[in-house]
């Protein structure tokens, strides 16, 4: 009896989390699936320790039930994407030959379109210039409610340590992306990168 009511329990709150996820979880049948283990997992650790008797039924199914929405949630937590740019300095000498498709992103500063680091690179090679990676990573982690004003919070705080650094590109990796009850949780690390006509960086 107590067995089906951590099931029941936990599709529950696998589907309430699920849907505070905003999708962005693994899809309605797993966020029910992990939804079940957190209860049923929740509940037999809770048995083992002593909480057997019917009164310790609500207590089993209280901890069934945190456990079912925290299993939910980490696990989409941890399913983010990645997602990589690069960052042009406005006024940044390019090869004449290059075209460069390029949106604004920061007072100073465009992001490239249709291209990550490996990309971008390989297309400044193909002009005879060099596209060369500084020494150094700088990682920022921000939370917010709007993905694209958060990202540009963590780019803002990251070109701020690199006042004063000569370098004209920043390749920028996203390396975890989740939305959850309407925040954005982003790891950011980036790298200074230099486009140049020769190998001795320039100002």
């Amino acid at each position: 009896m107590q067995f089906l009511i951590w099931i029941f329990v936990g599709l529950a709150a696998g589907w309430i989390a699920g849907k505070s996820l905003e999708g962005k979880g693994y899809g309605p049948s797993m966020d029910l699936a992990m939804g079940v283990a957190g209860a049923v997992l929740g509940g037999v650790l809770t048995r083992s320790v002593g909480f057997s008797s019917y009164s310790g039924t609500f207590v089993t199914t209280f901890v069934a039930i945190v456990c079912a929405a925290l299993v939910t949630i980490l696990a989409a937590l941890l399913n983010g994407r990645t997602i990589r740019a690069i960052l042009i300095r406005d006024g940044a000498l390019l090869p004449p030959n290059l075209a460069v498709e390029s949106d604004a992103f920061l007072p100073g500063w465009r992001v490239v379109k249709h291209a990550d680091g490996y990309t971008f690179n390989r297309r400044i090679k193909q002009a005879d210039w060099n596209f060369v990676r500084l020494t150094g990573e700088y990682k920022a982690r921000v939370v917010g409610r709007a993905y694209a004003g958060t990202l540009r919070k963590a780019v803002t705080r990251i070109l701020a340590e690199l006042r004063g650094r000569k370098f004209n590109s920043l390749e920028v990796n996203v390396v975890v992306l989740k939305r959850f009850v309407g925040l954005a949780f982003l790891t950011i690390t980036a790298n200074c990168r230099h486009i140049q006509d020769g190998l001795k960086v320039s100002a």
